[in-house]
C-alpha cells in the first residue's frame, strides 16, 4: 500500500483565476503569454508590501511594481454606492485620498477607482478623466465603452483610456491568502456557492498600494426596490435579491474571515456608518475618520510660506537658536518661582 499522501483535487486547493483577465498578460502585437498561469494556480509571497510580485499591469501588458506601497502608511476613505452617502458633507473629504466603487463618481470625483464588471456600465467621465487612477479587471481591457452623456456607444475601450491598470481576479475566496495572492479574490464563483463583489478587490488594492487605515463610507449593505444608490440607478427585484445575499456573505463570512488577517497585516478597517448592516468592522464617526486623515498634512489653509525659500542651514540655525532661548527663558522663570517660595 502506497505510503504517498492522496493528491487534494486541485480545484479545491487552487486560486481559480478568471481566465478572460490572462489576456493583459500578453504581448498585444505577438499575442505571446508574458506571464501566463494555469486557472487553477497562482503563486503567493509574504512581504509587507509584496514587491517581487507582479499585481498591475498598463494597457501595453508592462508590470507596474511601482505601485506597490507608493501610499505607504496612509490614511484613505473607500466609497461605496450606498444611499447613506448622500448626507454627508464632502467639504473636508475633498481633501483627502479616496478610491470610488462603479458608479459613485457621479456624486463626488474620487482619487481612484475601481470596477470588475464591464466597463460599458460605468461612467464616460471616469474613463477620460487622467487626473483620476482606474484599476480594471484585465479581462475588459478591450471591451467596448458607452457614452452616458449621448447614451449611445463611445467608440473607445479602456485600452484606450489614460491612467488605467489592470489586475487578475481569482473567484475562490480563502482568507488565509487572500492578502498574499498574485491575483485579487472578489469572493467565490457559483461553483464555490457564488457572492461576488467589488468591495473586496478594492480593498485589497488599497492594501498594495500602502495605505493602512481605510474608513468606509456608502457601505449600506442594505438595499431595496426604492432604496438603491446615491446616484441614480434601478434594481429589479432578482438583482436586489442577488446584492443582499451577497451583502450578507460579505457581512457573515468574507469579512469576519478577513479582519483577523487584516490585524495581523496592520492593515485597520472602519466603517463610518452606524446604520451600516456591515457590523465586521468597528464604527468610527465620519468627522473622526476625517480629523484623522487630514491630520497629517495638517492646516492647509494657514501653513506659511514666508522664507520657505532661505538657505536650509539658515533656517535650521534659526530654529535652534530659537529653542533655545525659549528653554533659557523657561529655566530663568522656573528657578525665580523657586526663589519666591522659599521667601515665603
Amino acid at each position: 500500500m502506497s505510503t504517498f499522501p492522496k493528491r487534494r483535487n486541485i480545484g479545491e486547493r487552487g486560486l481559480k483565476t478568471d481566465g478572460g483577465d490572462e489576456q493583459i498578460t500578453k504581448n498585444p502585437n505577438t499575442k505571446e503569454k508574458v506571464n501566463g498561469r494555469d486557472l487553477y494556480f497562482g503563486a503567493a509571497y509574504k512581504n509587507e508590501f509584496m514587491q517581487p510580485m507582479p499585481f498591475f499591469w498598463t494597457s501595453d501588458g508592462n508590470s507596474v511594481n511601482t505601485l506597490i506601497g507608493h501610499y505607504r502608511g496612509g490614511v484613505a476613505f473607500l466609497i461605496a454606492g450606498g444611499p447613506s452617502f448622500k448626507d454627508l458633507d464632502k467639504t473636508r473629504l475633498a481633501r483627502c485620498w479616496s478610491l470610488g466603487l462603479n458608479n459613485s463618481p457621479k456624486t463626488f470625483r474620487p482619487d481612484a477607482w475601481i470596477s470588475v464588471d464591464d466597463p460599458s456600465r460605468f461612467l464616460r467621465s471616469v474613463w477620460l478623466d487622467p487626473k483620476i487612477m482606474k484599476f480594471q479587471a484585465a479581462s475588459m481591457a478591450g471591451k467596448r465603452l458607452w457614452d452616458t452623456q449621448n447614451n449611445q456607444p463611445l467608440g473607445l475601450v479602456p485600452r484606450d483610456c489614460p491612467n488605467v491598470y489592470y489586475f487578475k481576479r481569482n473567484s475562490k475566496f480563502h482568507e488565509k491568502r487572500w492578502l498574499q495572492e498574485d491575483s485579487l479574490n472578489w469572493g467565490n464563483a457559483e461553483d464555490f456557492g457564488g457572492g461576488r463583489t467589488v468591495m473586496l478587490p478594492a480593498i485589497k488594492v488599497m492594501y498594495l498600494l500602502g495605505f493602512r487605515t481605510i474608513y468606509l463610507v456608502g457601505v449600506d449593505l442594505d438595499m431595496s426596490a426604492t432604496r438603491t444608490y446615491h446616484f441614480d440607478e434601478k434594481r429589479d427585484k432578482g438583482a436586489v435579491k442577488c446584492n443582499n445575499n451577497t451583502y450578507k456573505r460579505m457581512n457573515q463570512e468574507y469579512f469576519p474571515k478577513l479582519r483577523p488577517e487584516f490585524e495581523k497585516a496592520g492593515l485597520d478597517v472602519f466603517n463610518c456608518n452606524s446604520d451600516s448592516k456591515l457590523t465586521a468592522f468597528d464604527y468610527v464617526p465620519y468627522e473622526e475618520a476625517l480629523d484623522h486623515a487630514l491630520y497629517y498634512p495638517g492646516d492647509m489653509e494657514n501653513e506659511s510660506t514666508f522664507g520657505l525659500y532661505d538657505k536650509p542651514e539658515k533656517k535650521f540655525k534659526e530654529y535652534e537658536e530659537r529653542v533655545a532661548a525659549e528653554k533659557a527663558q523657561k529655566d530663568t522663570k522656573e528657578e525665580q518661582e523657586e526663589c519666591q517660595q522659599v521667601v515665603n
